[in-house]
């Protein structure tokens, strides 16, 4: 939402987005593509042309899905990690397993925020997803600590069970 607040244009998020490509190549490593929503609705979006709602606003899946789309990933094999409930909800409606960082300032499960696991810093989530078969889509065992309980099947919380305005705009996304 920082561009569409007016704090920081597309060019400088694009300069960031490089320099981060460049210090992860640094330590051997790359990202194959870098998603972002430059849009806000309502009266904090001070830039005009980015107050609009978006698919891609999270806890909508939309930049998940287009990613999937774009890069032939499979979601249920992905994870999404994130320190925020609306993290953890859009990778949820995607059908990715989640991990919820939760140290220090960061967000605590809640009724509305049910990650498959909970980590307190990054490098903790990354031993979770590392843990884990890459072909194992499978929720953790439920005597597991790490593990919310698992939403009922057809529920609003189910990431299987998507209402027709969503599925709307993950085609206007997609198209």
């Amino acid at each position: 939402s920082g561009v569409a607040r007016g704090r920081i244009t597309e060019r400088q998020l694009a300069d960031v987005h490089e320099r981060v490509r460049e210090l992860l190549l640094e330590q051997g490593a790359r990202l194959d593509a870098i998603y972002y929503c430059p849009y806000l609705a309502g009266v904090e979006a001070s830039v005009p042309r980015f107050r609009k709602d978006s698919a891609l606003r999270k806890p909508k899946p939309g930049m998940l899905l287009r990613a999937a789309s774009e890069m032939d990933l499979a979601l249920p094999a992905s994870w999404m990690v994130g320190d925020s409930a609306r993290d953890v909800q859009a990778g949820r409606r995607a059908g990715c397993r989640t991990v919820l960082l939760t140290g220090g300032e960061h967000a605590a499960p809640t009724a509305d925020c049910r990650p498959d696991y909970t980590a307190s810093r990054l490098t903790d989530a990354v031993d979770i997803i590392l843990s884990k078969p890459a072909d194992d889509a499978t929720p953790p065992p439920a005597d597991g600590p790490e593990e919310s309980d698992p939403p009922e099947p057809g529920s609003r919380e189910d990431p299987a069970t998507v209402d027709a305005g969503t599925l709307g705009e993950i085609l206007d996304v997609l198209r």
